[in-house]
């Protein structure tokens, strides 16, 4: 009957199953397919004049699921609509009620009545939806950071290697604050949603870069070309007293903070950067510290390497 399907929707889907369920010795239709055509034509409509999803068309979506007879049937194939979506917060929206939906099935099977077998297939499919979920939501932050392309979006399912590639980009410039801002902000998304220790890369990574300079082809990257010899008197403020090098008004040269920034060289700024956004920073550099005894000869780079432990120690105490 196809005039139902013009009329149907989230709001009186029930009617016209009930209507159905009352004249089924000569009105037979399948309630399945009427809950489906209401869902779809509702999301239809919303990604048609693109209306934001909210939490009152969800709730009512959720409601109709988690009530329906064909449980996981009628939710796989709505899952796999939603997919065909464009990126965006409607689809995401979506895939995350299904989610919910899923581990509403699971926590109340009892009173639900799901057997054993059920469970272990909506745990399954909850996974799954789940691990779309992280990607989709990986590839939105992406996009609305100007940062999705062809590489970044073939390591949405690889956090941790997302997290590497985008701070050994070309395109991360560590000396413009807003730009490694918006990275480290990125990262800290990634690493939430996909639930990666973040602090446990920064560490690898600061090891490879200290050690490894520029050379390294997966941890060097940062779109430095070499490594800089730093030019110390024209770079590095001590004190921080300005490009004049005046102290402010009745400022006591023992309070201020120490805080040189050697603006010449991305390796160590860039390594400081990391340093600054770990738990525990003053174990590593006591570990980094360490380093200033060991012999120019066993060290990649040699005295350059050395040297640059030196002043990066005063830097990030």
């Amino acid at each position: 009957m196809p005039f139902i399907y013009s009329e149907v929707s989230i709001q009186n889907v029930q009617l016209w199953v009930s209507l159905i369920e009352n004249t089924k010795c000569f009105l037979q239709h399948s309630r399945t397919s009427l809950l489906v055509a209401a869902i779809n034509s509702h999301v239809k409509d919303i990604v048609k004049y693109n209306r934001e999803l909210e939490d009152v068309d969800v709730e009512d979506m959720e409601n109709l699921i988690y009530e329906s007879h064909n449980r996981l049937s009628i939710l796989k194939g709505l899952s796999t609509r939603f997919q065909k979506i464009s990126l965006g917060k409607t689809k995401i929206g979506l895939i995350g009620m299904c989610c919910n939906i899923l581990q509403k099935w699971t926590k109340n099977a009892k009173e639900l009545q799901i057997s054993p077998k059920e469970v272990d297939q909506f745990t399954q499919n909850s996974q799954t939806l789940l691990q779309v979920l992280a990607v989709l939501k990986t590839e939105f932050l992406l996009e609305k950071n100007q940062l999705l392309d062809s590489e970044t979006n073939a390591l949405t399912q690889k956090p941790e290697e997302l997290i590497i590639y985008l701070l050994c980009s070309s395109k991360l410039d560590w000396g413009d604050v807003n730009c490694s801002d918006k990275y480290f902000y990125v990262i800290d998304q990634v690493s939430h949603i996909h639930s990666v220790n973040k602090e446990n890369i920064f560490n690898e990574l600061i090891d490879r870069w200290i050690l490894s300079g520029s050379y390294d082809p997966l941890y060097g990257g940062g779109g430095i070309a070499q490594i800089v010899t730093p030019d110390l008197e024209a770079t590095i403020d001590f004190m921080g007293t300005g490009s004049g090098g005046q102290m402010a008004n009745n400022e006591d040269p023992l309070d201020v903070k120490v805080l040189p920034m050697l603006y010449d060289d991305m390796q160590i700024i860039r390594v400081v950067a990391l340093l600054r956004r770990i738990e525990n920073p003053k174990e590593k550099i006591v570990e980094i510290s360490r380093k200033l005894k060991l012999d120019v000869s066993c060290l990649p780079g040699g005295y350059l390497t050395k040297n640059s432990y030196c002043i990066m120690y005063p830097e990030i105490c």
